[in-house]
Formats: structure tokens, sequence, C-alpha cells
């Protein structure tokens, strides 16, 4: 009995069966259908969500506006976990939904996601366990040269963006681009203060531009991890919170010869993370934490 029940601890289980918290969360209404056959690429737009495959479109702080989406994806979204980790039943590759929800305008991002575990618990019966796995990854060190991030200060004040750039982002309540042509805060937006931390990643000219700020290395490696597709660890060392801007080309999609008009340098990840950020990216084995999807009904009860 006793080996049995440290075979538990060690794989850290928690069960979610019936969305059950010491707080249970809930969105004011919800929605949750299949997604009609032969619809565009999905889309998911709303809430407050970290800016880059969010919010393309249209921003409702209030109200998620999911559209065909894939329902892995729904499941990172509500438990923050990459979706290579996630240990799901084969069916749930292929299977999408129409998901739409309100909720209080100042929900935080951590509110957020407890109300999507609770939907997906109370629609999906949706239960799951985390487990250690080990798997080839990444440990971001410290390059000889020395780290090019910046600390993060609260005093700074943030130089205000131009009335272009403002314009150029109509339509999102959260994130402009800056006059560098990066994305960041919109002044006074209502979920990223000055000192609260924020990733979001735009396209522009075939390449990807990215700012992170106030995040320590624990968050900027799972930032990268999540680019990567691949598992990342903090070895750095570093104590404290940084930002920093990066410029990288996307991987595996032929960008290098496809887009001409790019100036040099154009690097992959993994080069431009020592040249921009001071940091390397080493291969490693770690071990990881792993989602694994118990139950889950294909088809949601009824709205």
């Amino acid at each position: 009995m006793a080996a049995a029940l440290n075979c538990v601890s060690t794989i850290a289980m928690l069960a979610f069966a019936g969305g059950s918290f010491a707080q249970k969360l809930q969105f004011d209404i919800a929605s949750v259908k299949p997604a009609a056959p032969g619809q565009q690429v999905g889309s998911m737009n709303g809430g407050p969500l970290p800016i880059g495959p969010f919010n393309q479109t249209i921003h409702e702080p209030g109200r998620i506006l999911w559209q065909n989406v894939w329902i892995e994806r729904v499941i990172q979204v509500a438990y923050d976990f990459p979706i290579n980790h996630i240990a799901a039943p084969a069916w749930m590759e292929h299977a999408k939904y129409d998901i739409t929800a309100t909720f209080p305008a100042a929900t935080s991002v951590d509110g957020f996601r407890k109300m999507l575990q609770n939907l997906l618990a109370e629609r999906f019966q949706l239960s799951v366990h985390k487990e250690s796995r080990d798997e080839q990854g990444y440990a971001v060190e410290v390059m000889k040269t020395g780290v090019k991030l910046k600390p993060s200060r609260a005093d700074v004040v943030r130089v205000a963006p131009t009335s272009d750039a403002v314009a150029a982002s109509a339509g999102n309540a959260l994130m402009i681009v800056d006059a560098d042509g990066y994305p960041a805060p919109r002044p006074d937006n209502p979920i990223y203060a000055p000192d609260a931390p924020f990733e979001a990643t735009i396209r522009s000219n075939g390449m990807f531009r990215a700012t992170v700020r106030n995040e320590d290395l624990a968050a900027i490696a799972k930032f990268l991890g999540n680019i990567l597709g691949q598992p990342v660890k903090d070895e750095t060392g570093l104590a404290g919170k940084y930002d920093f801007h990066l410029e990288y080309l996307p991987r595996g999609n032929g960008a290098q010869d496809s887009t001409p008009d790019i100036p040099a340098p154009r690097p992959d990840l993994l080069d431009a993370v020592p040249q921009q950020l001071g940091l390397r990216l080493v291969r490693a084995k770690l071990p990881v934490e792993t989602l694994v999807i118990d139950r889950m009904e294909r088809t949601p009860t009824d709205n």
C-alpha cells in the first residue's frame, strides 16, 4: 500500500473530474458546439490572453469568440501546457469546436484559465493528471560574452507610442505595434500594467518579432520552449526579471528561401537567441511535466 501511495505521489496526480476547485470560477454564459465542416482556419479572439495567436482580428476583454479551434488547443490554453506535452487520445488531434463565452472584463489570465478548466470538465467530462517524463530538449545558459537582456525596472517610464503605431493596432484593446515595429502593451489597457509580465509576437515581412517584459528566466525558458516545441530549462543562474526584443525566422516552413526581401542577417531562433540575447540553447535530456488526458467525451453536453 505504501508503494502505491508513493507512486501516486511521484507522478503528482491531480484529478479535476467535475471541475472541483476551492473557488469555482465559471463563465457567465458559455456555448460549446462541434465546428461545422469546411470552415476557415480557426481563430481565437477575446479574453485576457497573451498576444500572439490570439486576438488577431477583434478583441473583447469580457468575451471570447473561438471558431473552428482544435480541442487540444483549448486544453493547452486552459492548463497552460505546451501542446506537445499533452498526452491525448488520437481523436482529439482532429476534433474542432466553436466556443463563445462571457465573463467580467477585468478577469485575470489565471482566472480565465480556471473558468476554461471548469467549462471543459462540465461539458466534456474532462479529467486529467500530471506526470513527469524524460524528453529531449534544451538547457539555456549564459554566453561567455555576457547576457544582453535588459533588467526590468518598475521606475522606468515607457516611451509613449506614436499616434501612427496606435492607429495601426486599432481593434486590439491590449496591444499596439511600437515605433520600432515590435509589439507593446496598449497604454491604459485593462490587463497589462507597466510592471506586469507581457509576451507578444507578431509577424512582419516574413519575420517573427517578439517582445517579452517583466519575466524571470524560468518564464523566458518556457517562452523559448513554446517556440521550439521542446522543453527548455533555465540553467543561467540569473535572478530578477528582464525585458527583450527578439527577431527570428519562422521554423520549418521554408521561410529562408521564400522571403528573399528579408535583409541579412536572417537568423533562425537558435542563432537569434545567442546573437540578440546573449544566451545559448544546449541540447539536454530533461524531466518534463506532462498533462495526461484520463477521460474526455467527444460530444459536449447541452449548452
